[in-house]
Parts: C-alpha cells; structure tokens; sequence
C-alpha cells in the first residue's frame, strides 16, 4: 500500500460509514447495543487479565492461546530473578575497589558512585535511569569511566556498554538503542561528548529525546529503560577543573554542589537537562605520568577486546623499555594535535599492530610487553597462564586486562 493510499484509507473508512450506516441507524440499534456490551465485557477481562485477576484456570487457558504472552512474562520474572540477585551482589565497596583497579588517581569519584549505584540496584522498581554527568579535562578518563563501570558491572553477571559518540554526525536512532538495551538486566549507555552536539544538526531531537529518557526512561514514550545507567561525558579545560577541585577542598561538604556549578557555569548542557541529572561528578587533571598510565590501560582493553590478548606486567611494572618509550611517545602525540585518551590509545596500537597481529595468528593469551629499539617498535613475549581460556570471556564481557599500570615518576 503506497503512502497515499494510506492516507485516504481514513477518510475512506468515513465516507462508507456515512453512507451506508447513518441512514440506517434506526434499525440498527439493537445490533449497536450488542456490540457495545459485548465490547465492555471484552474490554473488563482484558483489563483483568493484564493485571492477573482471573481465576488461575482462566488465566492458564488465556495464556495457552497466548504463548507470545506467556514467553514475554517468563523473560519479565528471569529479569526481575536477576536484578535481585544483583541487589544482593553489588556493593558500594566492590565497585569502588574495581572501579580503582581500572582508573587512574580518581578515587573520590569511584566512591560516590559506588554509592549511587548500591541504592539505584536495590530499588525494585525505578522510576527513571540512574543518570551521571561525568566532566573532566582532556586525557582524565572520561570515558574509560564509562568502560570500567560497564567491566565492573560485568562481573556480576550485569552490565553491557553501548557508547553513543556526540560528536559525530551520523543521526542516533533512540529507538534501535532501546531495543539493544532492553533485555539487560543493568545496561551502561554512554552519550560521550555530549557538549559536541551542538554542532550538529539533530542536536534538537536528540535533546528531546534524552529528557524524556532522563525523566522516565521513555523511549518513544514507552518507559524501556528504567534499569539502566545513562552516563553523558562533557569536556572541561583544565583550569576549570582544578579551579573547581580547589574550591572543592575549601568546601568538603558542598563537593556535589560545587561540581554541579562548574557543569552550569561550563554552558556545555542546557539547565532543564542538567537539573534531570542524578549524578555531576568531576574529574581532577591527571598529573602527566597519570595520563601515561591511562592511555597505556586503554590501548591494554583494546588488545583485549579486539585481539583477546591480555597484556600483562612483568616485576619492573609494565615492561622492559615500555615506559621510556610511552614519555617519549607523549610528546609526539601532543605535537600531532592528539589529546584524547582513546586516540592516544590508538596512537599506541598503530607501534604494536604487527606485533598484535604477530601474537594473534600465534594464539597467544597473554604476553608481556618491551620496547624495542633496534626496531623502533613494541614486541609481545608470550606468558604461560594457568586459565588461558578466560581471556575470551573477559574480552566479550568488556572487562578491562588484568595489567595495572605502576609509572615510575620522572
């Protein structure tokens, strides 16, 4: 049926009506009272059946003529079974101790929302997402926030990250995201760069759409996304941020007020969006061996997730050379106008991509990594494990490697 014809057909089904119903109307009474009660009947079990008021007989036998029905309401209580499972599991103390194994010197923030994580998991039925502004400078960690939250949950048996990235110009379809993220349990769906959309011409639907997210959850008004934790990552310069830290310290008790002020004042989200938002937190700047370190973590999840190869640590911290070449290689991508963490990651992976590839054909697991000079590039040594096979599920599972980056200070 072509558009056209769809929009006749209303003023078609009309015209009949008109035509052969209303002159009639008088004789048909009696059938119009039938329909009208019967119609009322069907509509009063109907509503007692959604809300499973009939005799169990009854609703067995509803249910048999429904499997759609009854699959749908097995798939609800396996939900229901796991999120209380996950209200019992997951502790403020557990994530911050997870979240402190995959950042790098931003302690205060994996406490807090260790925290607002606990209480949001043991809520039985939320009204609305749990929402974090994540700000920071570039190279903090923003979002590898994001990833090692999403890690953290995974090993809960929760958790599934989707990243949203703003400043492209592709268009975001909310509807396919809902229908990815629905059926999880305790999805991470990140808007990275959200003070970029403004650049971009579906900045208004977009930001129509993620206040009715932020407010109830809704998806095309369908409330789908209640469990849920929606992070949006916003970029500060670096003076605002230890501006802000600053006065932080001068006003310990005040430390959500003042973060949520800086975002205001930053003018990167509108005020009706950022007064939905459950959660600003703020990333200090990294001292420079910090955001080494960061980078070097996240070109290691890289490996993992894209190679299944844990890159490990030897007795010296990262490995023979490694840090040398990772100072030396900070000034080169500064100077190429490189300054996010994930690019700089991708800085890194460019010097070991034969290596990588070298260590995947080999079906190597886990390696340990060194610089080597001659060659100008990094080499993979392989490392004996006694469980090699969990490499593959921590890949799939978004989980960041076991390697804890430990920069000697220059």
């Amino acid at each position: 049926m072509n558009q056209g014809l769809r929009q006749l057909l209303p003023v078609i089904v009309v015209a009949l009506f008109v035509a052969l119903v209303v002159p009639r109307i008088g004789q048909l009474r009696s059938l119009f009272e039938v329909l009208a009660v019967v119609g009322w009947i069907v509509v009063g079990i109907w509503v007692l059946y959604s809300a499973e008021k009939l005799p169990r007989p009854i609703l067995w036998l509803f249910d048999r003529l429904a499997p759609g029905r009854r699959f749908a309401k097995m798939h609800a209580e396996q939900k229901a079974a796991t999120r209380r499972q996950l209200a019992a599991e997951i502790t403020a103390s557990g994530l911050e101790n997870m979240l402190d194994e995959s950042l790098i010197g931003q302690s205060a923030i994996n406490r807090d929302v260790g925290k607002a994580i606990e209480v949001f998991v043991g809520k039985k039925n939320p009204g609305k997402p749990l929402s974090i502004v994540v700000a920071g400078p570039a190279g903090s960690g923003r979002t590898t926030f994001a990833e090692a939250l999403s890690a953290a949950l995974g090993t809960y048996g929760a958790g599934r990250l989707l990243r949203i990235d703003c400043a492209s110009d592709t268009e975001i379809d909310l509807k396919e995201i809902g229908q990815k993220l629905t059926d999880l349990p305790l999805p991470v769906l990140l808007f990275d760069n959200l003070d970029k959309i403004g650049d971009q011409r579906h900045r208004g639907t977009l930001m129509t759409e993620l206040t009715r997210l932020l407010d109830v959850g809704a998806i095309e008004g369908r409330p789908v996304l209640r469990h849920c934790i929606v992070v949006l990552t916003i970029l500060l310069d670096e003076g605002t941020a230890r501006q802000s830290y600053q006065e932080s310290a001068a006003r310990p008790g005040e430390t959500g007020l003042v973060m949520r002020n800086t975002v205001r004042a930053s003018g990167h989200l509108p005020g009706d969006l950022l007064n939905r938002i459950d959660h600003v937190e703020l990333l200090k700047p990294l001292e420079d061996v910090e955001q080494i370190a960061v980078v070097w973590k996240t070109f290691c999840s890289m490996a993992a997730s894209e190679h299944e190869i844990v890159i490990v640590e030897d007795q010296n911290a990262l490995g023979d050379g490694i840090e040398d070449f990772l100072i030396e290689a900070r000034d080169r991508w500064l100077k190429s106008g490189v300054s996010g963490v994930r690019e700089a990651a991708r800085f890194i992976a460019d010097v070991a991509d034969d290596a990588l590839l070298r260590a995947s054909r080999a079906n190597y697991t886990h390696v340990r990594a060194r610089w080597d000079q001659v060659k100008g590039q990094i080499e993979l040594d392989a490392v004996k494990v006694d469980k090699p096979e969990s490499v593959k599920a921590d890949a799939s599972a978004g989980a960041l490697p076991s390697s804890t980056p430990r920069l000697r200070r220059a």
